[in-house]
């Protein structure tokens, strides 16, 4: 009897103790603190959407042949870029190719005036270049190796410059403006399934008498942060040093 009576004195002498801590954080937590409301946290704001990308220009195959115009330097690849980008001109760059009087002049004061001078210029090649983006390109040049020998079981000739989609070719005069095309690997054979069209080329290609690709394409978009057209091509002919067309399609 006398030691449950001091165990009853020692335990509560024990939870004295407990409630008596020099500092409330040290207290445990009580069902009134567990009853205790937890203030919301307001939910972050939902992430923007992004913006819808601008829809691509698509050609229309039916334009009349005549109605393309051949690409035969790079100036003129340069107008159709600036045409087809929706970025602003950098007027000072683009004289600096179209003029090398401008490129070189030191004096900065005659250089203002010379871009003031050759700005209407540059405006008037872009807004041509806009009112038809269908172009003509010559692949080959009277080379035998535009084409590929014949591939019997499909009944066609491949096209090297059209094995890979990323391909791009450029011109001598202002080379950092580069063009592509876009459905290049649809058109990275040449069909002809008549037997002898199949053996003039044939014949043609393996003597390694002068061929040419005409590709007809409409320059569709740029590539962001790069001096790069594509084009959307249309139809693609081959053809001999006299222009007669042997196949096209």
């Amino acid at each position: 009897m006398v030691l449950n009576k001091i165990c009853l004195l020692t335990a509560c002498a024990a939870i004295g103790l407990a409630g008596c801590g020099k500092n409330d954080e040290q207290r445990p937590a009580t069902l009134a603190d567990a009853a205790a409301p937890t203030q919301a946290q307001p939910a972050p704001p939902p992430a923007p959407a992004p913006a819808p990308k601008a829809a691509v220009a698509r050609g229309d195959a039916s334009t009349p042949l005549q109605s393309y115009q051949e690409l035969k330097s790079g100036k003129q690849l340069m107008y159709a870029f600036l045409a087809t980008s929706t970025l602003p001109i950098d007027y000072e760059k683009i004289a600096g190719n179209v003029s090398s009087d401008f490129r070189y002049q030191q004096d900065e004061f005659k250089k203002r005036d010379m871009l003031s001078a050759l700005k209407p210029a540059i405006e008037a090649e872009v807004e041509k270049a806009k009112q038809s983006r269908y172009y003509m390109m010559r692949i080959g040049n009277g080379s035998s190796g535009v084409v590929d020998k014949y591939d019997f079981a499909q009944k066609q000739f491949a096209i090297p410059d059209f094995k890979e989609s990323d391909s791009y070719r450029y011109f001598n005069d202002v080379s950092d403006y580069k063009l592509g095309f876009s459905n290049a690997r649809a058109f990275s054979s040449l069909n002809v399934p008549d037997e002898n069209a199949a053996r003039t080329i044939e014949s043609l290609r393996s003597t390694h008498q002068p061929l040419s690709l005409l590709v007809y394409f409409f320059a569709s978009e740029t590539e962001l942060g790069e001096n790069k057209l594509k084009g959307e091509i249309m139809k693609v002919q081959l053809v001999d040093k006299q222009g007669a067309v042997l196949a096209q399609q």
